[in-house]
């Protein structure tokens, strides 16, 4: 049996990673995050292959843009629209979703919404409203 020794990443002849990783400070475009999406009732699990599909398709399109961009677009489009927290009382929140956390909704699947809240440029997806019954929607 052969000894891996896995090579280090912060040395290599196609990869050199600086020792002192910083934060980007004025990162404009949006990243995703699926750890606290609620698999119950409103995750992977509920979405169609389609649904999936147009999730994929959307998350794309949005990492394009800058999170101006999108905060300027029509809410049913690529835009996204705040949504009050007492608008979601029927549905379990993660723990770590303190009382002063703004939850947004953005389009994935015409008037499907993603729900979720922001942390600097990542959107943590919390909810996939595939039903459209997690919020009253206008």
């Amino acid at each position: 049996m052969t000894n891996f020794r896995p090579r280090s990443l912060s040395r290599g002849n196609k990869l050199k990673l600086s020792k002192d990783v910083r934060p980007i400070p004025k990162f404009e475009h949006p990243i995703f995050c699926f750890k606290y999406l609620r698999e119950k009732k409103h995750g992977l699990k509920q979405c169609t292959i389609k649904e999936k599909e147009k999730l994929l398709h959307r998350l794309h399109k949005l990492s394009q843009m800058t999170w101006r961009d999108i905060q300027f677009a029509p809410k049913h489009g690529l835009g996204s629209e705040k949504i009050a927290r007492k608008a979601l009382p029927s549905i379990s929140l993660p723990d770590i979703i303190t009382p002063d956390v703004n939850f947004y909704a953005i389009r994935f699947d015409g008037p499907k919404p993603m729900i979720g809240f922001r942390t600097d440029y990542v959107f943590h997806i919390v909810f996939l409203d595939t039903k459209m019954k997690a919020y009253k929607h206008y």
